[in-house]
């Protein structure tokens, strides 16, 4: 897997600026308090798949010695 893999930005770190951008906008727009709960989804999601994929390569580097 190489860094370019690990830190696509389509995946992890594009959730993560969706729960961003969903958390500025329940907190701008507060008949949209419901989007707090799908922000914190996203930015957690996004957070737990860049910690699996960092994790999966320091693995697969420890394979390779």
């Amino acid at each position: 897997m190489t860094k370019k893999e690990i830190f696509n930005p389509l995946g992890p770190f594009g959730s993560i600026l969706i729960g961003i951008l969903l958390f500025i906008i329940a907190v701008l727009w507060p008949s949209a308090s419901a989007l707090v709960w799908l922000a914190i989804a996203f930015f957690f999601g996004g957070f737990i798949m860049i910690t699996t994929r960092l994790i999966n390569h320091n693995k697969s580097l420890m394979d390779k010695q």
